[in-house]
């Protein structure tokens, strides 16, 4: 799987997010923390928005960066589950939507991969 800075950039957006979801008295005390936390989604949201219009890597490199992505996701937040952080927003692996999300993306992934591999197949 090849990386590039902006998925680098996107993974350490994203675990600064959790990290302050469930640590946020270990961040510095500002008055804009609110603003800098609204700041870091908007920042993976345009990422997204951005990795989505660019479409530069195939069809076959995008299942294994999607599965990472949920694999990284749960073993970090369960990483910061393990350190004894508890997520203020309700994110958590006990939380039963969390799983349906994961399980729906999951199929949805699988579902794009086979539907890749038959296209290749039929242009065979």
């Amino acid at each position: 799987m090849k990386a590039n800075y902006l998925d680098l950039f996107f993974y350490i957006v994203f675990s600064l997010a959790l990290c302050y979801d469930y640590f946020p008295t270990v961040f510095p005390s500002t008055p804009f923390q609110k603003s800098i936390f609204f700041f870091a989604i908007l920042i993976l949201f345009v990422i997204g928005l951005i990795k989505d219009q660019i479409k530069n890597s195939s069809e076959q490199n995008v299942f294994p960066a999607q599965l990472f992505f949920h694999i990284f996701s749960i073993a970090f937040i369960g990483a910061l589950t393990f350190l004894g952080g508890e997520s203020h927003s309700g994110i958590s692996l006990t939380n039963p939507i969390l799983w349906i999300v994961f399980t729906v993306s999951f199929i949805q992934i699988f579902l794009q991969r086979k539907k890749s591999k038959r296209r290749r197949f039929d242009t065979l």
